[in-house]
């Protein structure tokens, strides 16, 4: 079922790509040059260096409330159906986080819209590290999901203010390149510290 799933996706993209996914027509190679230039000057830039390091740790945070939160969960004792609740309230807080931040950017600097989102993130790992229950556990759960739906969203918001849509495509790229490497990591290493530990409370103190 995982591989039809997989062949699927991968049909479509080829596709999706084939079809709509054109170069422009330019007229002499300055535009290229340009293009090149701006790709190099941003990867010399303090500024983009700091948004792939900050994508890096924030796809190690993603990944690994993503992968292992239900199994924290579970091990709290909540049943399945709870756990499926709770998910639920994620998915939902992802929804709201993405179009909500979409919004506030048309609005409001970005550096008042990421950091209180990613300060209720970090508070919402220390609940779950510490074992919180109650009507705790849903408000740390919605607080996680603003977090992974807003990253998206600003990466691309960022890219395109500091340096512009000439080589937007090739900068988002690496900083989604360096946020998946982070994602692999970030599950994989949570998942080590739970064998080694014996628990979560240490792994998501750590997020």
């Amino acid at each position: 079922a995982y591989l039809l799933l997989g062949l699927v996706s991968f049909a479509i993209t080829l596709l999706t790509g084939a079809m709509l996914l054109r170069s422009a027509p330019t007229t002499s190679g300055r535009a290229t040059t340009t293009d090149g230039d701006r790709f190099r000057h941003a990867l010399r830039s303090a500024s983009y260096r700091i948004l792939l390091i900050a994508f890096i740790l924030l796809g190690i945070a993603s990944s690994a409330i993503l992968v292992h939160q239900p199994s924290l969960l579970l091990e709290a004792g909540f049943s399945l159906t709870e756990v499926g609740m709770l998910q639920g309230v994620v998915g939902a807080a992802v929804i709201v986080g993405r179009l909500g931040v979409g919004w506030l950017l048309d609005r409001v600097s970005v550096r008042w819209i990421m950091p209180p989102i990613l300060l209720a993130a970090s508070v919402g790992c220390a609940m779950f590290a510490s074992g919180t229950t109650g009507v705790a556990v849903p408000i740390a759960a919605a607080m996680l999901g603003l977090m992974l739906g807003a990253e998206m969203d600003v990466l691309g918001y960022l890219i395109g203010r500091n340096h512009g849509s000439g080589a937007f495509g090739a900068l988002y790229g690496i900083v989604f390149a360096g946020f998946s490497l982070g994602s692999a990591l970030g599950a994989a290493t949570v998942g080590k510290l739970h064998a080694v530990y014996g628990g979560y409370a240490i792994p998501f103190a750590g997020l």
